[in-house]
This record gives structure tokens, sequence and C-alpha cells, in this order.
């Protein structure tokens, strides 16, 4: 990588982060759209923001009944 790529980096991830954070307040209770932000958070590791999310996602699907949905 040259040296440019990498002082953009932390740009993009920035870019990415408030993409993510503006698509939350749009859709705060997407348990798909929480679950791709805490992977995007723990490939870039902060994990103290994916466990959070993380949290939320459980919150989020502990009212589906995931054994109904493979019965059919």
């Amino acid at each position: 990588r040259s040296a440019q790529g990498s002082l953009f980096s932390p740009l993009r991830f920035n870019q990415a982060l408030a993409a993510y954070h503006q698509a939350v307040l749009l859709e705060p209770s997407s348990a798909q759209l929480r679950f791709r932000f805490m992977e995007f958070l723990n490939r870039h590791n902060r994990i103290d923001l994916a466990l959070r999310e993380l949290e939320v996602v459980d919150r989020l699907t502990e009212s589906l009944d995931f054994e109904d949905a493979d019965a059919q």
C-alpha cells in the first residue's frame, strides 16, 4: 500500500461509520442492519461498539421463533 492509501483509511472508516449511523437512525429496529453494523465494527476492531450492537440485535431478535421458521 502506498502512504497515501494508508492516510485515506481512517477517512473511509469514518465515512462508512457515518453511513451506518444514518441508516440506524432511519431504521433502528432493523436487526439485519444492526447485525451488519456489528460485523463492520468487529472487522475494524471496535469490539466495544460491536458488543453494544450485538446486544441490540439480541434484543431485537429475542421474540423471533426460529424453530417455526425452520419447520416451514
